[in-house]
């Protein structure tokens, strides 16, 4: 392998199998390392099986190692990612993934650093200084997921919906008055709802108008272009309002109507502080109502909605 030089740091790269990782005896470092997270794993393992059984484009950035002073190959860098794929590779059942795995070639950085200290400020130069995309962005470039697809169709075709959302790119517009990643929450409230379980509406309509329905309700009757500052422009309250619809959704044929109706009785200014504070609000000071928690204030503000229901 050719070497190279960056920030007087020598590295060399290079794409290896699992096996001939697993050959090289890679381990991790406590000294130089983080703790291992379960969810994280689980997270890229099932990233990594829907890419293959999808026949979907996927990709890891390299993984990052360095020789101990010992002469053990220790990873600085992406021990999740070759935890996830030497596991699955190792557990699975699934023949079709597991040739898959095996006929790949994982990038692979290698520094030429024994140091631990050394090895130590890569890592935290290497994760201290990487910026996480800011949900919106991630949202709004994803075409994998369905919810994401169904998301963007919403947006456009509905125009007003399209012109208050801001997707996390370039300065925001004052116009721009709810998150990409809100209305996300929000979709995923809807189809979801307050049981986590997927909606199956009984009226026979396809969820795909359902949403649509839904977003347009929100459009005309809660998000308001006027205040950017408005409680109903807050991911609480949108979470609370999408999961109400959910139920109501199993519930009513005239789910729409209802939620309209449900939206324009209930009277903020007009609620009490003992009220706010059985549902989880309070208002402050200068009168703004505030969130005592981000659970506790949409199951706040989904009772609201509910004493506020047509009867």
């Amino acid at each position: 392998m050719e070497s190279y030089t960056l920030f007087n740091q020598q590295y060399s790269i290079t794409a290896k199998s699992i096996e001939e990782l697993q050959n090289d005896q890679i381990t991790v470092d406590d000294y130089v390392q983080r703790d291992l997270k379960k969810s994280r794993i689980k997270q890229l393992t099932n990233y990594i099986k829907t890419a293959i059984l999808n026949n979907q484009t996927a990709f890891f950035p390299p993984l990052i190692l360095s020789k101990a002073e010992d002469n053990r190959i220790i990873i600085l860098d992406g021990q999740h990612r070759w935890n996830a794929l030497s596991t699955l590779f190792e557990e699975t059942p699934d023949e079709n993934i597991k040739n898959h795995l095996k006929s790949y070639k994982i990038p692979v950085i290698i520094l030429e650093t024994t140091a631990p200290e050394q090895q130590r400020q890569i890592f935290h130069d290497v994760n201290y200084y990487a910026k996480k995309v800011d949900r919106s962005i991630a949202i709004d470039f994803n075409s994998r997921d369905d919810l994401h697809r169904l998301l963007h169709q919403i947006l456009e075709k509905n125009q007003k919906l399209n012109e208050l959302t801001y997707n996390g790119r370039g300065k925001r517009e004052s116009s721009q008055i709810i998150k990409l990643a809100y209305l996300y929450d929000a979709l995923v409230g809807l189809v979801f709802g307050s049981l986590k379980v997927r909606v199956r509406p009984k009226n026979g309509k396809k969820l795909e108008t359902i949403a649509y329905r839904f977003f347009d309700i929100l459009a005309k009757h809660v998000l308001q272009p006027s205040d950017k500052k408005s409680i109903y422009n807050k991911r609480v309250v949108i979470r609370a309002i999408a999961r109400y619809a959910s139920d109501l959704i199993v519930q009513r044929e005239d789910w729409d109507a209802v939620l309209i109706q449900t939206l324009k009785n209930v009277d903020l200014d007009n609620l009490d502080d003992e009220t706010l504070s059985s549902v989880n609000f309070l208002r402050d000071e200068t009168g703004n109502i505030k969130f005592t928690g981000t659970e506790a204030g949409v199951s706040g503000f989904i009772r609201i909605l509910q004493n506020a229901q047509p009867q």
